[in-house]
């Protein structure tokens, strides 16, 4: 099973940093524990892509890009 859902930073626009996670997710950079902490968080992976949701479909939405 794999889950997505979104950082809320902006308001009152439902938009945020799509982070997603897995079973199968990588665990992190290879010899990167710096870039390793600022991308996964709780078993989150930020994608580094703003987005929304879409209430009526439940479709995710890229906005732009954020790293």
């Amino acid at each position: 099973n794999s889950e997505m859902g979104l950082k809320v930073t902006d308001q009152p626009n439902p938009r945020g940093e799509v982070m997603v996670r897995a079973k199968s997710m990588f665990s992190g950079y290879y010899k990167q524990p710096e870039m390793t902490s600022k991308s996964i968080s709780e078993e989150w992976f930020a994608t580094g892509y703003s987005g929304y949701i879409e209430k009526t479909d439940d479709d995710v939405y890229l906005y732009t890009t954020l790293k």
